[in-house]
C-alpha cells in the first residue's frame, strides 16, 4: 500500500525554513522510522536550519543529530491544522506557533500558515460522511480513511483513466465524488 508521504518547504518571515511533511494512515515516522501512523493523516514540522542528508537513515544522522528533514518541531493532525475536527477553536488566528519555548524562531507567520493550509487542502479534504481522503498528485495515489475508524484503509491510484481501488471496499458516494473530481483537477493542471 503507498504510504503517500509528502514534503514541502516553506520559508516564514523571519527567514526561517520549515520542512512541513503529510503523514497519511500507514505512514511510518519517528525516530528511524519505527511508528506507524495507526491515526487520521498528521503534519510534521521541521526546522531545516539543521538539516543533513549524509545519511541513509530516513530522519536521523547528521553532525547534530538530525536528519534530511532537519530538527522535528511538532506534530498535529491535518484535520486540526485545516480546522475540520473539533479542535478548530484551538487555531482561530492567523500563523502557528510551533513551540513556545522557542516562539521567536519556531513560529509560522499568517502569511506562510496560509501557504501551508492551501497545499495541505490541494491534498487532504474530509468528505461529509468523515472520510478523511489524502491524495498525493504527483504519484496519481492516494489513502482514504474513516476519521473515528483509521483502522480502515483504502488505498487508490488515478494513474488510468478513472481511480482504482486496491481493496473491494463499498465507499460512500461521496468519497468517491471527492476522489473522481481530485483526479479530474489534477490532470487539468499541475500543482506544485
Amino acid at each position: 500500500m503507498p504510504t503517500n508521504t509528502q514534503v514541502q518547504t516553506f520559508t516564514n518571515n523571519q527567514g526561517r525554513t520549515f520542512a512541513v511533511r503529510l503523514l497519511p494512515t500507514g505512514a511510518r515516522y519517528g525516530r528511524r522510522n519505527c511508528v506507524t501512523n495507526d491515526s487520521i493523516a498528521l503534519v510534521e514540522f521541521y526546522d531545516t536550519t539543521y538539516a543533513d542528508d549524509t545519511t541513509d537513515d530516513d530522519l536521523d544522522g547528521g553532525a547534530f543529530g538530525f536528519g534530511p528533514l532537519g530538527q522535528f518541531v511538532a506534530r498535529y493532525h491535518v484535520t486540526t491544522l485545516l480546522r475540520l475536527d473539533e479542535y478548530r477553536a484551538l487555531f482561530p488566528g492567523p500563523g502557528l506557533c510551533l513551540d513556545g519555548g522557542n516562539a521567536e524562531v519556531w513560529t509560522i507567520d499568517a502569511d506562510t500558515m496560509t501557504q501551508v493550509e492551501r497545499w495541505l487542502s490541494e491534498r487532504v479534504t474530509v468528505t461529509a460522511t468523515h472520510w478523511l481522503v489524502v491524495y498525493n498528485p504527483v504519484a496519481a495515489t492516494g489513502i482514504i480513511t474513516h476519521q473515528t475508524h483509521p483502522g480502515r484503509v483504502v488505498a487508490f491510484s488515478a494513474t488510468g483513466p478513472d481511480a482504482t481501488f486496491s481493496v473491494n471496499d463499498a465507499l460512500p458516494h461521496d468519497v468517491i465524488v471527492t476522489v473522481s473530481r481530485w483526479i479530474e483537477r489534477t490532470r487539468q493542471a499541475p500543482t506544485s
